[in-house]
């Protein structure tokens, strides 16, 4: 197992370095500048040698694999770099945002798998009755409503049911637990929405595919007990491409994340990379992105040593 574990660590090392690549080129290659839009939006006067300036100073007119080399150096010693547009380090603009963001993606996953799961494993036992129609209708829906849609017709429901609006500052757990659930809760159960419903049709499909298993008809003919064979032969081994599933989602999470931070007012890292992007802030912005794709390679090696421990023919193999 330590061995298989280590592989996957030392496997995420490429991955992420082929993931800074595409980020570093993809980033140089959008129109805008940077510099220009700045000077443009301090009103100050721009000429031709100013604008020089200023990009000779923040490294822009430096070969583009000295750049890359150079944001290699600052990420191996955890230096991300400083904001082109406000100038502070880029771990101060961060830093802040960076508490509520992950407690929505947290709680938006925990309560897509307390919801689609047991939705999934429900519909199962009992295919093609009224009650699987009645959760196929409702998971249709949960797939086919946009997240920002969503997110507007919670914050309007709110507004006019119990005159709520949308918190205009994030309020720490540690400070004030319920203050903080009230503000994480309707964003976590937006995104929650179309990730459960994905977790539970998974979940349906799988458990059903294996109830027809030679193993489980011959643990039937033994005089197993139906729960025992559900829960122990059936759901364990259903929950290998749900786990897998939830893996491959935590990518889409992060765009839901950035949707439902500015429909719900929550000055979170979804709202810090819109500004970026329209600032053209190409340091602020890598520092973002890469952020959040070590947080998906890590999510997924999780999944594949929790995959490795419930189904061991992965680790042997």
């Amino acid at each position: 197992m330590l061995r298989y574990i280590l592989t996957r660590l030392a496997l995420a090392v490429p991955t992420l370095l082929g993931a800074a690549v595409v980020i570093f080129l993809a980033l140089r290659v959008l129109p805008g500048d940077v510099v220009e839009m700045k000077f443009a939006a301090d009103g100050a006067a721009i000429t031709e040698e100013a604008l020089e300036r200023e990009r000779e100073r923040l490294g822009l007119n430096e070969p583009l694999i000295v750049q890359f080399a150079d944001w290699m150096v600052g990420l191996a010693t955890l230096d991300f770099g400083t904001s082109m547009w406000t100038g502070r380090p880029v771990v101060d603009e961060i830093a802040p945002r960076l508490p509520g963001t992950l407690q929505i993606a947290a709680f938006a996953t925990i309560l897509a798998m307390v919801i689609g799961i047991p939705l999934g494993a429900l519909c199962a036992l009992s295919p093609n009755s009224v009650l699987d129609y009645a959760f196929r209708i409702v998971t249709l829906l949960g797939l086919a409503i946009p997240t920002f849609w969503l997110g507007m017709l919670f914050v309007l429901m709110l507004l006019q049911f119990f005159n709520w609006l949308p918190p205009i500052t994030y309020v720490s757990f540690f400070k004030d637990p319920l203050a903080n659930f009230a503000i994480v809760f309707w964003p976590s159960l937006t995104i929650a929405v179309r990730y459960a419903a994905i977790i539970a049709r998974m979940m349906r499909s799988s458990l059903i595919e294996i109830l027809t298993e030679d193993y489980i008809r011959t643990a039937r003919a033994k005089g197993l007990r139906n729960r025992i064979i559900t829960v122990r032969h059936g759901m364990s081994n259903a929950m290998l491409p749900t786990v897998t599933l939830v893996g491959l989602e935590a990518g889409f999470l992060v765009g839901g994340v950035v949707v439902t931070e500015q429909v719900f007012n929550i000055n979170g890292l979804g709202k810090l990379l819109l500004q970026a992007a329209n600032n053209h802030d190409y340091v602020l912005i890598q520092a973002i992105v890469m952020l959040t794709a070590f947080a998906f390679i890590t999510v997924n090696v999780i999944v594949d040593i929790v995959i490795a421990i419930l189904d061991p023919r992965v680790r042997y193999s």
